[in-house]
This record gives structure tokens, sequence and C-alpha cells, in this order.
């Protein structure tokens, strides 16, 4: 099994004036890439490419220019799944580089090591954790100026949690984030501070001259304005995620087309800021972790108009119907309860547990 840990990292000013140089080199090769794969030519490797005239890519570690390449061939094998072909990067906005680290050490205490850099890069934060065999590291930087590294460790699975008989079926909204089968309804934390901020930072970046000095000191204040929203919604996950996947064994979630749901402008907003797809993601691998089981019902299953007394199917409803009652057998049903309890109805059928 395979385990991330990420940090930040305070380089120097020497330091910092190498990662840029590893960053610039890894970008202009990856468009190198891309270039050639647009005007359909065979796109040479990096150790010929030295020997034509670019010797400068030699200041930096090969591994970064092999891990951009292998990088480039994963992003074409990914538009078979529908995702866009790789573009150009850019100068702005995050930049990153990998680097493999197997049978090398890398980590002294907190302290890391990148090849030909010889002093070592401070870790913030409590000392890194001995997970297992680091296979690569990684040194990014963010859009609001800080320098994070994620590690990957080859770690042993973990012991899964003690078996139980508990189910939960969750219906995702946009009023609450989620409502559970049990009854519960659960909000996301209120971020209008946060996003307010974010939207105040944004009128006063417009308003900077383009080019110049302030207007670059104002584009780190709008990513860390971005940031802790995005931070707040990830750790209000983390949680809830880590949650359910403790006290139940069995977990069903809706199989939403959120990139489709996203191109109704009316609700585009409401729906993005609330994160499914990445509340769907932290729920699959703790789930994989812990020996629970996950379960995507169907992404048509008409969960809001079954009657989850009788079973009998409704008309649509439209978003602003809350409460309806059963033509047929007369139960009362909160929408959201009610589209749970069937969501793990249609996520159990023929799972034995």
């Amino acid at each position: 099994m395979f385990d991330c840990v990420k940090r930040e990292i305070r380089p120097s000013a020497d330091q910092a004036g190498y990662l840029s140089k590893c960053f610039g080199h890894t970008r202009w090769y990856w468009n190198y890439l891309v270039d050639c794969g647009k005007s359909k030519v065979r796109a040479k490797s990096y150790a010929d490419l030295k020997q034509e005239g670019f010797d400068w890519l030699s200041e930096i570690p090969a591994q970064a220019l092999a891990n951009a390449k292998l990088h480039y061939q994963q992003a074409w094998k990914n538009v078979r799944t529908h995702t866009a072909p790789p573009t150009f990067h850019s100068r702005r906005g995050r930049q990153s580089f990998t680097v493999c680290c197997q049978g090398e050490s890398w980590l002294q205490g907190n302290l890391v090591f990148v090849p030909k850099l010889k002093s070592g890069m401070r870790i913030m934060g409590e000392a890194m954790p001995n997970k297992g065999v680091l296979k690569s590291a990684a040194c990014s930087l963010e859009p609001d100026g800080k320098y994070y590294a994620p590690f990957l460790f080859d770690c042993a699975n973990p012991e899964p949690l003690p078996h139980t008989d508990k189910k939960i079926g969750l219906d995702v909204g946009i009023e609450t984030f989620c409502t559970t089968s049990d009854g519960e309804k659960i909000k996301l934390p209120n971020l209008k501070d946060k996003e307010q901020k974010a939207i105040r930072e944004q009128k006063r970046l417009s308003r900077k001259a383009k080019g110049g000095k302030n207007r670059r000191k104002q584009k780190i204040k709008l990513a860390r304005a971005h940031k802790a929203v995005g931070g707040a919604r990830r750790d209000f996950q983390r949680k809830l995620s880590k949650k359910i996947t403790d006290e139940n064994q069995v977990i069903v979630i809706e199989g939403l087309a959120t990139k489709n749901m996203l191109k109704n402008h009316r609700l585009a907003r409401a729906i993005a800021r609330q994160g499914w797809r990445q509340f769907a993601g932290m729920l699959q691998y703790k789930a994989e972790r812990k020996g629970r089981t996950l379960v995507k019902a169907g992404r048509w299953h008409p969960s809001s108009r079954i009657c989850s007394a009788c079973g009998s199917r409704g008309t649509r409803k439209p978003l602003s119907v809350r409460v309806w009652q059963c033509l047929d057998c007369g139960a009362i049903h909160d929408r959201d309860i009610n589209a749970a309890i069937n969501i793990l109805t249609a996520g159990t059928a023929g799972i034995a547990c």
C-alpha cells in the first residue's frame, strides 16, 4: 500500500534559486513534449537534447526530466477516460517536479535533500513518520508563495477495523452537505467569511496595474484567501469521512455526474462549493484501508421519487418540494432522508455482510 505525507519546507535563498531552476527546466521539457505532440513530431529524449546544445538541462536531476516524460505519457493514457489532452504549462501558478528515492537517503531528521543540492531543506512541523520505504519525493511551489514536499511511502497494509453490522446511505445535497439514512443532516461549516474575503481580495486585484509589483503581491494574498476556503472544506470532509468509515461496515453513496451537473449555471456555484467528488475520494481510500465496503448507487436511480415505506414510484418533484406524501400508502417523507434510505437499499441489494 502506498501512503503520502505532505509537509511544508523552508528553503534558503540559494536553495529557492535552485528549486526555481528545477521548476523551469522541467516545465520547458514538458512543453517541448506537448509541442512535439501537437506538431506530430517524434520527441527526443532529454539525453539526446543535452548533446544537441541543450546542455543546461544537466543542471537539474535527470530524474525530474524522466518523471516529466512519464507524467506526459500517463496524461495521454488518461485521455481514454474522457479527460483533456495534455496542455502547455505556464510559469505562473503552481510549479513542481518529482524525483525517485529508491536506494538513496533523502530524509535526515527534519531535513530533505534534493539531488545536486548539497545542503538540506528544513521540513516544518513534527518529525517525519517512519511509514516504510520512501519511493519518491516532489517539490512544489504553490500560488501562495509556500514550498511543499509530498513524500510517497511504500508501507505495509494496515490491519482492518473490527467488523460491524452497521450500514449507512448518504444523500448529498446543497442545503445540507449530506443526509444519512439514520435521519442525520450534516451541514457544511460556515465558509461565508472566508469566501467574502476571497471576493474582496479579487476586487483589489482587479484594480492593480498589470505587470506591477503590487499586483504580484495581491495575487499571493488572493491565493492565500482561496487556500483558507479549501483548507476549511477539506478539514471538515476528512473528519466526516473518518467518522463514517470508522462506524459503518457498508457505505452507499450516489454515483453523481458532477461535471454534467456543473453545466446548470443556476446551481453550479452551490454545487462546486460542496466538494462532493473530493469527499467521495476520501471515503474510497479510507474504506479500502479500514476493510470497509463502499458502494456507489446507480447514477439514474430515482431515489427522490421512490417511497421508502412501500416502494411505489411517484412523479418527478422539483427541488422546492422538501416534504411529500406517498399517494399509495400515505407515508409522509422528508425528501433527503427518504432518498438516503433508498440509496442504502439500492446499494446493499445482493451484498452479504
